[in-house]
């Protein structure tokens, strides 16, 4: 050994020196730690556009296999990840649900032991805290407070343990969501935020968390973006943000059915008919591809119908909702129960002799009759308002809307939308007074699927696109 530490074999003329066996060694080293966490990061990304793309059988099975060759609270959680999105499209499945939570309490159980032996480790927090956080989820929707509350308080806790780190970005989805949420519980609620100690939030620190998430989390981003739309959609929340972020999703090229399915929704309730309609039809024809969980396309089926309905056209929502409600479809109780009230809705509406009257087809499809002299039948005058507002004529649509608007003949389920069209008409023809009126008497009527645009140009006026 030389005094500069190295061993000198002489094989012809190579030289062989620690600091280069050692330098191989590190490299193989590094590069087969560098290539099991491309595997990982690999086995992430794959899941997760399964998953987008309504793959749940496919995207469970590949993740069943990862946990077993690899078990981590990382791989726990994603092999409960599959159950979280099939319930999204599916809410009121009890069966799902114990699935769901069993995998979650598989990622702590797993998160736990790891802590153990590495209490260092922050890795393990990320997946604990957002199981906490999905499992509360779940404890709201099984309407118990405690334990939702309990399971938040963890969720936040262990997610502060993740920041700062490589995971910071993934966790601001958790911690956003809990800073909102915490800071909006209602009067009621309040005392049981004392009694178990949960830190206050902070609206506004949650929103921005949210939004960043959205930008830039590596595996939640569609998962924030949602949830912030969801939250402007929400009592306290500005529908203009939630229009912005559908549109952020919508306007992707590579946007996946999930978020076109999550955008639509919300077109669809901001009275965004057209734009909604032609987002959900592209998805609907991409989940009729093999491998697409049924309830993918059920759904998106149940949402076209409702913005069929919010334009005025129950035949149309009629023909959507015939697919499942007809044999042998295989439709969610839930969804299946959705669309008999829909369809019983819709038959109703289309059977009116004064909608049939005022619906001749015109070669583009629409209901245009815009030179008709103004009838006397509310529904006729409500159908041919329409037609004029799609024709950008407003100040003649403003009269006819609102006399429809105004007609106690008219059926209930079409008061919400002729005072919502009454106000856009105004608005368009430059009446932001009479326009905010109308919008106003709008939230007041019985239910209606573009009831939230009423909302939405009471924020921004109305101008047509």
């Amino acid at each position: 050994m030389s005094g500069t530490g190295q061993y000198r074999h002489r094989d012809g003329e190579k030289v062989v020196t620690v600091s280069r066996v050692m330098g191989l060694l590190t490299g193989i080293v590094l590069a087969t730690w560098l290539a099991a966490s491309a595997r990982a990061g690999g086995e992430d990304e794959a899941i997760l556009r399964l998953l987008h793309e309504g793959r749940f059988a496919e995207a469970q099975t590949r993740a069943d296999r990862w946990a077993e060759a690899e078990p981590s609270p990382r791989t726990e959680f994603f092999r409960a990840f599959p159950l979280y999105w099939r319930l999204l499209y599916e809410e009121d499945a009890p069966a799902l649900q114990g699935r769901f939570e069993a995998r979650l309490r598989d990622t702590i159980a797993s998160g736990a032991r790891c802590l153990a032996q590495s209490p260092a480790d922050r890795s393990p927090h990320l997946w604990v805290g957002t199981a906490h956080l999905l499992l509360g989820q779940l404890e709201g929707a099984r309407d118990r407070p405690m334990g939702a509350a309990f399971e938040a308080k963890k969720a936040r806790r262990s997610l502060e343990q993740a920041m700062p780190g490589p995971d910071a970005l993934d966790a601001l989805w958790g911690l956003g969501a809990y800073d909102v949420l915490a800071d909006s519980l209602p009067a009621a609620a309040r005392p049981l935020r004392a009694l178990l100690s949960l830190p206050a939030g902070d609206r506004a620190r949650g929103l921005a968390r949210l939004e960043r998430a959205a930008r830039e989390s590596p595996h939640f981003a569609l998962e924030a973006r949602l949830l912030l739309m969801t939250l402007h959609m929400k009592k306290s929340g500005r529908r203009s943000e939630a229009l912005r972020h559908a549109r952020a999703l919508a306007d992707r090229e590579e946007a996946s059915l999930a978020a076109r399915y999550g955008a639509g929704r919300v077109l669809v309730r901001l009275g965004r008919i057209a734009e909604a309609d032609a987002l959900l039809a592209g998805a609907e024809e991409r989940a009729r591809e093999p491998g697409v969980d049924p309830v993918v396309l059920a759904a998106l089926r149940l949402e076209r119908a409702r913005a069929q309905l919010a334009d005025l056209r129950p035949d149309r929502a009629l023909e959507q909702l015939e697919p499942l409600l007809s044999p042998p479809a295989t439709v969610p109780a839930s969804l299946r129960d959705e669309a008999r009230g829909l369809q019983a809705e819709a038959a109703g509406l289309a059977a009116l002799p004064p909608f049939r009257a005022a619906t001749a087809p015109a070669p583009d499809g629409t209901l245009c009759q815009p030179s008709a002299p103004e009838p006397g039948d509310p529904v006729v005058a409500l159908m041919s308002g329409r037609c004029l507002m799609q024709a950008r004529r407003a100040a003649e649509a403003s009269t006819l809307l609102a006399g429809a608007a105004r007609d106690t003949r008219l059926p209930e389920p079409w008061k919400g939308p002729a005072r919502l069209l009454a106000g856009q008409a105004a608005d368009a023809a430059g009446d932001r007074s009479g326009a905010l009126d109308w919008y106003r008497k709008a939230l007041e009527s019985p239910a209606f699927p573009a009831r939230e645009a009423a909302r939405l140009h009471l924020e921004v006026a109305y101008r047509a696109e």
